[in-house]
């Protein structure tokens, strides 16, 4: 769990966004780019917040035992709904701005230039400094953040959904005892015990302890990121970065 002064602070920063998501109704002209702040980021928003919630509840912190097959599946859920909903209200920005300022005069989302509403792509950045260079720069000093974003942590770039592991093993006990036990669970019936093998390997299974980490599996091989450490640090990004957006139209 964060800790209380932290978590205020954060509150806060959810809350200022939420603020000024409401206000913007009145700063943006456009019925286009209203309909992407009230159903799309808007909406968006309180999805992230649950699963920043969900996750900070389950996933931030070790746990000497595994994780359930059940909870480890649910936090799965919430870390890939949290990721494929802030690429989401990333896109409904960069569609705020392009409606809002005609970045590509004519083209909506059914035309077939619509791949160029980008948020941190280079002609689209080019074309929002034509029209608000305020804009522009709060942009360009995320545009490396919002990249990573992208090539990392993005999984339907990935087709592979991101994985939290019910549990890892990390001392050379838990090691001796996982082999002992997996070997056990292939013994013939008369050496088990009176115990059924399925509870022998779940007796395995629990061997290991919860670390806050999730995996992204790509072809380059499989990177590990501390759960609370990316998340928080993503999250902090997406509520300046949509807060300034919003400001600049006032």
């Amino acid at each position: 769990m964060l800790k209380p002064e932290k978590f205020q602070r954060l509150r806060f920063l959810e809350s200022n966004l939420e603020t000024r998501i409401f206000d913007a109704r009145d700063w943006l002209s456009t019925p286009e780019a209203l309909t992407h702040l009230k159903s799309g980021l808007g909406a968006r928003h309180y999805v992230l917040r649950h699963c920043r919630e969900y996750l900070e509840r389950t996933c931030f912190a070790a746990k000497r035992d595994a994780l359930s097959a059940d909870v480890a599946t649910e936090a799965a859920l919430h870390l890939n709904g949290y990721y494929l909903n802030l690429r989401g209200a990333l896109d409904n920005l960069a569609w705020i701005l392009q409606f809002e300022l005609q970045v590509f005069p004519g083209t909506t989302e059914d035309s077939g230039a619509r791949m160029k509403v980008h948020l941190f792509g280079d002609k689209f950045l080019k074309a929002v400094g034509d029209r608000s260079t305020p804009h522009a720069n709060h942009l360009s000093a995320m545009k490396s953040w919002g990249l990573d974003l992208a090539v990392l942590r993005d999984p339907a770039a990935h087709r592979i959904p991101l994985y939290v592991p019910p549990g890892i093993i990390t001392s050379q006990d838990q090691v001796d005892e996982f082999r002992r036990l997996d070997h056990l669970s292939g013994a013939p019936e008369s050496e088990l015990g009176g115990k059924r093998r399925i509870e022998i390997m779940i007796e395995a299974q629990q061997v290991a302890s919860f670390e806050p980490v999730f995996c992204v599996n790509s072809e380059s091989g499989i990177k590990v990121y501390n759960i609370p450490k990316q998340l928080l640090f993503d999250h902090r990004h997406y509520l300046h970065l949509a807060r300034k957006v919003l400001e600049e139209f006032k």
